[in-house]
């Protein structure tokens, strides 16, 4: 993807995309084999976890764009942002990471923290945090 320098300093989203594998649940897989079979082989399907949706994640944060989160935390497991309903997917936090702080490379040096606040309930997400300093 060749896309121009960024404009816009920064994107909040919520994706339907787990850019990394550092991102699905340790256990996802194990308990995959517990589920009916349909669902198992439809699960990457259902997930947006398709390695062209995880290419072109990586296509927009090497175009000039950070992930706040793995900018500061980029080897950390099992901190998610969504789980399913189905299958006591937050008790046993079995999440995705899909709630996103993009911000531009330019003002890099203005983030100051990102976190997830997983210990916070009432949906099926949960709050993601960016401080910067402005």
């Amino acid at each position: 993807m060749d896309l121009p320098e960024p404009s816009v300093p920064s994107i909040t989203i919520s994706l339907p995309i787990s850019h990394d594998p550092p991102q699905k649940a340790e256990e996802h897989k194990n308990k995959l084999a517990q589920l009916e079979s349909q669902y198992q082989e439809n699960i990457d399907k259902i997930q947006k976890l398709s390695d062209e949706e995880r290419n072109k994640m990586t296509e927009l944060l090497d175009s000039g764009f950070i992930d706040t989160y793995r900018h500061f935390n980029p080897f950390t497991e099992g901190a998610y942002s969504w789980w399913s309903y189905r299958f006591n997917a937050r008790k046993n936090n079995s999440g995705w990471r899909i709630d996103y702080f993009i911000v531009s490379n330019k003002i890099k040096n203005k983030i100051k923290e990102a976190k997830i606040d997983m210990d916070i309930f009432g949906s099926d997400h949960c709050p993601v945090e960016l401080t910067l300093d402005i």
